[in-house]
């Protein structure tokens, strides 16, 4: 294959429907978005940064001047509310293609709060 042929995960998400996308985007990070609005909790920010930062839990936690313990209790209960696994890649794979397909210019800082992050992806 040529490189010029070579497709990055943005050329793929570009290619995707948007129905589709924002279907995939809002089944996964919608239940989400509801629980940090509702609880005034950081969950989307945390699972933006624990994927930025390759699952790394200290990384995570020092990115978001959070202790690690805190990092821990957010990743679990993401995976309580959406039922996925953080510890498995291709459950990574979906959280980071929906968060990436649901920011216009691509990924959001790290440290965005809960509702900016929500009023850029489901505005």
């Amino acid at each position: 294959m040529i490189e010029d042929q070579a497709l990055s995960h943005e050329q793929l998400l570009a290619s995707v429907p948007a129905p589709v996308l924002e279907d995939f985007r809002d089944r996964l990070l919608g239940p989400l978005a509801d629980y940090d609005e509702q609880n005034d909790s950081d969950l989307l920010p945390t699972l933006q940064s624990f994927l930025a930062c390759d699952g790394s839990w200290v990384t995570c936690a020092q990115r978001l001047y959070v202790h690690v313990n805190t990092v821990r209790y957010r990743i679990g209960r993401i995976e309580a509310i959406t039922g996925r696994d953080l510890s498995a890649l291709s459950n990574r794979v979906d959280f980071f293609l929906a968060l990436q397909g649901s920011l216009p210019d691509g990924p959001a800082c790290c440290y965005c709060s809960t509702r900016a992050l929500a009023a850029v992806t489901w505005a």
